[in-house]
């Protein structure tokens, strides 16, 4: 099947592999706010590995839905023959080209990672010894998924999916004994259970649920189930709709109680000459009220025309390559 090109492919920048991209908050850099939940670092065969880091992310610039609420997903490493984008499940992405066995990665400036072809399979071999498998189901697809995640010794997990609004998406993962995790989308229509990641389903002691409430296809609550079920922990959330099919997270209140505001300029960062979109938004204000009585406190951002894209460089816009790689100075 020909896999939909996402929204989040129009724009890209080597700005967004930084780690202070992928934390939740405000990138004084770009001005973006990010929101990521990490779940567990959840081991494998009975603690033995290979450990898998589970993060659930939110980004802006991927406004679809794919059963999880829009711009909602679990960080994953990816390639899509159309865009030719590899992304990583650290977050970072780089534009990658495959020539037979050999794949060329743009503006790649560390030596984390390699990656290879082997009868079809993308091989990408960490640094930590790692080793994951990205396969597709037909020789027509477009997309790259990973089927297996295996260990410096050897042992190694698998990944199954399903086709959920068109896309295809996780629908669990295993290692040689148990199920790891498993997800129920909200078009499954499960009268009996919400939408949701539970981790360690088949064990009654050890099994733990996000719980999702998505109202108009906006995640609106997580929630973490107790093992009663009876109390749950939530996180909340609220959004606006900005330019070019853009969604921004506007309120946040976490189990704690604490609340944090975000306001944006919608055409903070206009983009080069070329480039598929005018100008995307970035945050004006962030107000976090810790609650417990505790004062609030008020950050505030200001952006010049010379911005992370590459626009006021002289440079006309490209898809596969990040200019300000070719500057020496702002």
């Amino acid at each position: 099947m020909s896999t939909p090109v996402q929204k989040e492919e129009a724009v890209s920048s080597g700005a967004f592999n930084y780690l202070s991209f992928i934390q939740s908050g405000v990138d004084p850099r770009t001005g973006s706010y990010s929101c990521s939940l990490s779940m567990s670092d959840m081991l494998s065969h009975h603690l033995c590995g290979p450990a898998l880091p589970l993060i659930f992310s939110f980004n802006s610039f991927n406004a679809l839905n794919q059963g999880l609420g829009c711009g909602w997903s679990l960080r994953m490493s990816a390639y899509n023959r159309t865009t030719k984008k590899l992304t990583l499940s650290s977050g970072a992405s780089y534009q990658a080209y495959i020539n037979g066995r050999d794949v060329t990665l743009v503006d790649k400036k560390l030596d984390t990672f390699n990656i290879s072809v082997e009868n079809d399979t993308l091989i990408i071999h960490h640094k930590d010894g790692t080793v994951e498998e990205l396969t597709r189901p037909d020789p027509d697809d477009d997309e790259w998924l990973p089927s297996r995640l295996s260990s410096a010794e050897g042992r190694y997990i698998s990944f199954t999916y399903d086709i959920v609004h068109g896309y295809r998406v996780l629908r669990g993962i295993s290692d040689a004994h148990y199920r790891l995790l498993n997800i129920e989308y909200e078009s499954d229509h499960n009268w009996d259970s919400s939408p949701g990641i539970t981790l360690w389903p088949d064990s009654p002691y050890h099994r733990r649920k996000f719980g999702f409430v998505i109202r108009d296809s906006w995640l609106s609550e997580i929630y973490l189930e107790s093992r009663t079920g009876l109390e749950r922990e939530s996180w909340l959330f609220d959004y606006q709709p900005g330019v070019n099919g853009t969604l921004l997270i506007t309120r946040l209140q976490t189990p704690a109680g604490a609340l944090e505001t975000i306001d944006y300029a919608m055409q903070a960062h206009v983009l080069p000459p070329g480039a598929p979109l005018a100008a995307v938004p970035a945050v004006l204000s962030c107000t976090l009220i810790p609650g417990a009585e505790q004062a609030a406190t008020v950050r505030r951002y200001a952006f010049s025309d010379h911005n992370y894209f590459g626009n006021g460089a002289g440079y006309e816009w490209s898809d596969s390559e990040d200019y300000l790689y070719r500057n020496i100075s702002d």
